[in-house]
């Protein structure tokens, strides 16, 4: 991706893949919560019931990222680890980010929103249950590559051992505060929820 994407196509992008997932979200989330008292974590064998719900999180995440870019930096990175997508805007940027972020955590936390998900592959029981990231940062260290690793369970099923996890407290603090750091950025790339997309409810 570069400058020739314009920042409101991407942020549309990233928009409709939120909302293409509400529906399989929704039904994951009422999964877990008859599954496990409390909407603890998710036990399963078969990632193909949550991958497409995180790989469209992950991509959202990193499109809205590469917005930020653009409105920044005038261009925007290739790659889906999102991470090195986030080094690069300004100390300034990432000071809000990191505001909205703490804000988006615990207001999600409030209303009981689904913690996480792993998936266990070889065998039944789990006590893998970190507490979301306290900062922007760390999550997105933590989620960086999770849109290559979900795309590819089947991989690590068919390999007959390990784990795949992936926390929704924080993607979706990740994605609340970087979209409100886009509509409000304070420079000349204006991308505008109204005008360029229908509002999700992700």
């Amino acid at each position: 991706m570069g400058s020739e994407l314009e920042a409101p196509v991407a942020f549309g992008a990233a928009q409709a893949y939120l909302k293409s997932i509400e529906p399989a979200f929704a039904q994951l989330e009422e999964a877990v919560r008859r599954r496990n008292s409390g909407g603890k974590d998710s036990i399963t064998q078969n990632p193909g019931e949550i991958a497409p719900v995180v790989t469209g999180i992950a991509f959202a995440i990193e499109l809205f990222l590469k917005v930020l870019q653009i409105q920044e930096l005038g261009d925007a990175q290739k790659g889906h680890d999102l991470l090195p997508l986030w080094k690069p805007l300004s100390a300034a940027t990432r000071a809000r980010i990191e505001t909205r972020y703490e804000a988006a955590l615990a207001a999600w936390v409030q209303k009981g929103g689904l913690p996480f998900v792993s998936i266990v592959t070889n065998g039944t029981n789990s006590t893998f249950s970190p507490a979301p990231s306290a900062t922007c940062a760390a999550a997105l260290e933590r989620l960086g590559k999770a849109f290559e690793k979900w795309r590819y369970s089947y991989e690590l099923m068919r390999s007959g051992g390990g784990m795949l996890y992936f926390n929704f407290a924080e993607a979706n603090a990740v994605v609340s505060a970087v979209r409100e750091e886009i509509l409000n950025y304070p420079g000349n790339v204006v991308v505008s929820m109204k005008r360029n997309t229908p509002e999700t409810g992700t």
